[in-house]
Order: structure tokens, then C-alpha cells, then sequence
């Protein structure tokens, strides 16, 4: 999904925690707080998920919260154990997070294609300093060739 470099490994390093809500290498490493390209979708997809827990609630899709699940809990066990065994606060977790992927998704995107332009000037310039030192080392060689 990801085209730069930083965003290729973030995603290989957070994956695996990720599955278990720990969420502090994607936190401090894009960083997201303080972060104006996910300003929106930092308070947004909290708050689309929020609503939706409650109003599930309310209209009996789900139970209520009767009990504090462990907090790495994968996203579907969370809602089975939170309300006590209803498999309907599992599916509902499932499709918060994938709410909040899909919230997330063109602010990622946005940011990763810049910092893709980035490491392809980066790399452009990295050749052209390769390619001028190349220069100047066949220059000292011609030149000390010449002096002989």
C-alpha cells in the first residue's frame, strides 16, 4: 500500500502490535500526535467510532458494557468480553476499525505521496553528488596523468 520507505517499514514494524492495540509505533513513529496531515482523522475516527458503540447500544444491537476487557485484546475478542459474550459488540469493534482505516485512508495516502516525492529528490540528488564526484575523480586521475 505504501510507497515510501517510511511509511514500507512503520507498517512491517506495527503490524503485529497493531493486532493487539498497541499502538504507540504508529503514534510516535509517522508521528500522529502534533501531525497536520492527521489532525482530522486523529479526532474523527474516535469519535465515528464512539457513535456508533452508542448508538448500538441504544438501539439493542449490541449489550451494554459490563466489564473491562484487558487492553490488548484484538478488536473482536474486546467487544465479545466487554459485554459479557455478545458476539454482535465483536462484529460492531470489526467495523469501527475498519471505519477508522477507511477514515484514515486518503490522509495516509496524501501524506505518503509526499514523502515518496521526497525520497525520490532525495535520491536524484544522492546520484547527481555520485555521478560529480565521479567527475572530479576522473579529473585528478587525467590531470596526474598529464603532470607525468
Amino acid at each position: 500500500m505504501a510507497k515510501s520507505e517510511h511509511f514500507k517499514l512503520l507498517g512491517k514494524a506495527s503490524i503485529v502490535p497493531g493486532l493487539f492495540q498497541i499502538n504507540e509505533p504508529m503514534i510516535f513513529g509517522l508521528p500522529l500526535v502534533y501531525n497536520p496531515h492527521f489532525a482530522i482523522p486523529f479526532l474523527f475516527a474516535p469519535l465515528v467510532s464512539s457513535t456508533i458503540g452508542y448508538f448500538a447500544i441504544k438501539f439493542g444491537l449490541m449489550r451494554p458494557v459490563i466489564a473491562m476487557q484487558p487492553w490488548p485484546t484484538p478488536p473482536f475478542l474486546n467487544g465479545f468480553i466487554a459485554t459479557g459474550g455478545d458476539w454482535k459488540a465483536g462484529l460492531i469493534s470489526v467495523l469501527c476499525v475498519v471505519l477508522s482505516a477507511l477514515i484514515y485512508y486518503p490522509f495516509f495516502k496524501k501524506c505518503d505521496n509526499e514523502l515518496y516525492q521526497e525520497q525520490l529528490a532525495s535520491q536524484s540528488e544522492t546520484e547527481v553528488l555520485v555521478e560529480d564526484k565521479k567527475v572530479n575523480t576522473e579529473k585528478v586521475v587525467i590531470e596526474s596523468d598529464a603532470s607525468k
